[in-house]
């Protein structure tokens, strides 16, 4: 009979463990500080909905949308209060610095520090490291960034997952450029008349460098729709969105 409660007990836990271990880790993107130009805080922004949408894509990993997390920027609160509030265990922080030079001759600083967050203990980093690159790469320091806080949290990643993280958007940068500024000033859809038309203006640029470009199809699609269902329906925006949604949708 003791054996069989020793057995039983030794199951239990071993079960429990494996339970406990298969509870995906819950990590926030908070909006990474830009120590560059004033002008390029659009670039910090654009680099931190970056790095959250390949997050996303890790099997065994809940991340925080970035209508909740953004609203922490600046915010003075202590980062325990701030994961407390969101309801994770780490948080993802960070500085980004683009110096700007000749044509191919930019480079980007990004410093990002996995913290993690445990009741009743101070703040601990998990990791941190600074990376110091060309502007052409910054898709893999992205990919980089995203493999290694997966590594921190002891997340096995799979073939398909990494060529997922791996994978660029788009191979001109201009186009890049255009549709950061695009988000920045669409700020989630939510600006005013106003600030869409300055965000189709940007994202009309980014597909007009790189027409396959796919997210800047899809958030042009989104502005087009959410300027024609906020102000005076105009067939023409209408239209003009529905064509763009096509687009994303065949490529």
């Amino acid at each position: 009979l003791a054996l069989a409660a020793l057995a039983v007990t030794l199951v239990s836990g071993y079960l429990g463990a494996r339970h406990a271990g298969s509870v995906p880790a819950r990590l926030a993107v908070l909006p990474f500080l830009n120590q560059g130009d004033s002008a390029d805080a659009y670039f910090a922004d654009g680099m931190t909905d970056e790095l959250r949408g390949r997050l996303t894509t890790i099997p065994g990993l809940e991340v925080v949308s970035s209508l909740s997390s953004n609203e922490y920027r600046n915010s003075g609160r202590h980062l325990a209060e701030i994961a407390r509030d969101l309801g994770v265990g780490y948080l993802l922080i960070g500085k980004v610095s683009w110096q700007r030079g000749p044509a191919g001759a930019s480079r980007v600083r990004v410093s990002p520090e996995l913290i993690r967050i445990a009741p009743g203990a101070p703040p601990t980093t998990r990791w941190q490291q600074a990376f110091d690159t060309s502007l052409t790469d910054v898709f893999q320091v992205q990919a980089d960034i995203a493999a290694k806080v997966a590594n921190a949290l002891d997340l096995v990643l799979g073939d398909s997952t990494r060529r997922s993280l791996g994978r660029e958007p788009t191979a001109n940068l201009a186009a890049y450029d255009e549709y950061l500024k695009g988000e920045a000033a669409s700020q989630a859809m939510k600006a005013d008349q106003a600030g869409l038309r300055r965000a189709i203006e940007h994202y009309e640029r980014a597909v007009g460098l790189d027409s396959a470009y796919v997210q800047a199809w899809a958030q042009l699609s989104r502005a087009l729709s959410s300027l024609y269902s906020n102000g005076v329906p105009d067939q023409r925006v209408g239209a003009r969105a529905r064509q763009a949604a096509e687009r994303a949708l065949r490529l």
